[in-house]
């Protein structure tokens, strides 16, 4: 009797199904095998682009820096030499950029392809037939050990390409040099002579250059050397580096960033910020006093870096190309951000102090100058505050010093390690703090100003005040003062002295005007720009002393620059240029 064969069930070896399902997962072993491959070629092609293309760009640079070393004064030949220096950084950077995509792609690919390779040796081993032995039925048995041997090989071809542009980017760090030559950041010696940000070196006011022009006359153009109109309005300050002078301005559609040619008044390029991507979709208002464009630049004279109401930072080249942006929103304060940057070595300080201390809101950023991404960030236990860091020299190593309700706080710059910090102060802090005499001295809104001690080590609320001062408190400019001297200066126009040692008042003055923009000090003398758009020089000593006072034909509200015996005022409709030279 003839017996039915066996009806043959689902999954057996020869199952049609299994077959099929056995071709899918390996054309996609295949195709995810093949995909990562290319990928894993073209990190390979990148990484190795990079070390061919830099030592001939290297040698580009090496000749002209050959020619500037002949001619260290040539400013175009500088111009030159920092450009291409920052084309081959951005293409060094866009190269990082794709390594670390293609990093994430050639992972994913050899996922899908580890995970068909083991689905397809499981369907294998259903068609494989025990009876069979020898060196074929072993390949059946290990279908899998040729793949394995190809991952190897791709997965070592993968550590090469991650690994080189690591090595890259730490042989980049440790050779990367200035295009003149120098170190990759500007010396002390080289900010003392600029006026890099707001109130010039280190934010403290004073002047590096002891020449400060005293007789000029803008309706007969004696001692004009140029006079610019600036696009757009704004009351932030001139910032100087070599022949480039930049500012900001803005309304309330349009934000632009201007670099003017300090030898001719000429606008060399006027730039509009692009979009940033964590920009709030509806603008807000902002205060008349502050306007749109109410913090002032600042520069390493290697790029120029600004920032908005609210609160977007962007950076620049030399050329007025966009490098990077970014943006942390508007802040909680009735101003929007109107604290002007800060800047030390390769770290831009972007200060954000908003709410109430209750509210944990504020925070102290440090960006790297080149790229924009975060070096360290630090909460502040802070209200709303409008003023900006300022870097105190103390003993050969700075202080990053802050000041905010109730707060001041000193930040080592460079890891945001707190130094030191006194509770002494309440209400909306606008005006900056300066030095004097070693002390760091911060105001309270026509209250106080208090001059502190700054080499002291964690809560030094009780030790580390010197003095306090109670009279010509100003609100919104900030005090100036030198070793000697300390000076304030009222919004209504009444300027006291202070001796910076003891905090004896020693005289005071009343200028019959209103005054918003900061007084500087150029060497011994005092200057002081009204909001009328009149300009007051005063000795700088231990008596009131009224040396000279111009006009400049339109009002006024941005602090000035002084570099190289030119002094740089901005008006509300241009840009003066002031001297003999």
């Amino acid at each position: 009797m003839n017996e039915k064969p066996a009806q043959r069930s689902a999954g057996a070896p020869n199952d049609p199904t299994t077959a099929a399902r056995l071709r899918a997962v390996v054309t996609t072993a295949w195709v995810a095998g093949v995909f990562s491959a290319f990928v894993c070629g073209a990190l390979v092609w990148n990484s190795f682009g990079m070390l061919a293309a830099n030592p001939v760009d290297a040698q580009s640079i090496g000749a002209l820096k050959t020619h500037l070393a002949k001619r260290p004064n040539e400013e175009k030949l500088k111009r030159q030499i920092r450009a291409k220096d920052l084309q081959l950084r951005q293409a060094f950077f866009r190269r990082q950029r794709l390594a670390s995509a293609g990093g994430y792609l050639l992972l994913a690919g050899i996922v899908v392809m580890l995970a068909a390779m083991k689905s397809a040796g499981s369907l294998l081993k259903r068609r494989i037939r025990p009876k069979r032995r020898g060196k074929d039925s072993l390949r059946e048995r290990s279908p899998g050990r040729p793949a394995l041997l190809g991952m190897g090989a791709v997965l070592g071809l993968a550590a090469v390409a991650v690994i080189l542009p690591g090595r890259l980017s730490f042989l980049e760090a440790v050779a990367e040099k200035d295009p003149s030559g120098k170190d990759s950041v500007p010396t002390e010696a080289e900010v003392r002579q600029q006026w890099p940000q707001f109130r010039g070196p280190f934010g403290l006011g004073v002047a590096g250059s002891a020449e400060l022009p005293v007789s000029w006359d803008v309706n007969s153009g004696q001692g004009v050397l140029w006079k610019t109109e600036v696009p757009l309005p704004g009351n932030n300050s001139p910032v100087v580096w070599g022949d480039n002078v930049f500012l900001t301005g803005a309304t309330d559609k349009a934000r632009e960033v201007f670099c003017v040619d300090a030898k001719s008044g000429a606008v060399r390029w006027h730039t509009p910020v692009n979009e940033v991507a964590q920009r709030p979709a509806k603008p807000r208002e902002v205060m008349e006093d502050a306007g749109y464009a109410p913090a002032t630049c600042a520069t390493d004279g290697r790029r120029v870096y600004v920032t908005f109401p609210n609160a977007d930072v962007a950076c620049f080249d030399l050329d007025g190309k966009q490098v990077w942006a970014r943006g942390f929103g508007w802040p909680n304060n009735s101003y929007g951000h109107a604290s002007s940057l800060a800047i030390n070595e390769n770290l831009l300080f972007v200060l954000i102090d908003q709410g109430t201390a209750d509210d944990h809101a504020s925070k102290l950023y440090a960006l790297d100058t080149a790229t924009g991404s975060t070096a360290w960030e630090k909460p502040r236990p802070v209200g709303s505050s409008w003023a900006t860091p300022v870097l105190v020299p103390i003993k050969d190593k700075p202080q990053l010093v802050t000041i905010a309700d109730p707060w001041v706080i000193a930040y080592d710059p460079k890891t945001g390690e707190e130094l030191w910090k006194a509770e002494c102060l309440s209400g909306d802090i606008v005006p900056s703090p300066t030095l004097a005499a070693g002390r760091l001295v911060a105001t309270e809104p026509y209250n106080r100003a208090v001059a502190l001690k700054t080499d002291g080590h964690g809560d030094v609320s009780k030790s580390a005040v010197a003095w306090e001062g109670d009279e010509g408190i100003p609100d919104i400019a900030s005090p100036v003062g030198n070793d000697l001297f300390l000076f304030a200066v009222a919004t209504e126009g009444w300027v006291v002295c202070y001796d910076a040692v003891q905090g004896k008042k020693l005289w005071e003055k009343e200028l019959e005007l209103t005054v918003h923009a900061s007084p500087i000090i150029v060497g011994d003398k005092l200057l002081i720009v009204s909001n009328e758009g009149t300009v007051v020089v005063l000795g700088v000593g231990g008596e009131p002393k009224e040396i000279a006072r111009m006009e400049l034909g339109e009002k006024a509200n941005a602090t000035p620059a002084v570099v190289d015996g030119r002094l740089y005022l901005r008006g509300v409709k241009h840009l003066f240029c002031l001297g003999t030279k």
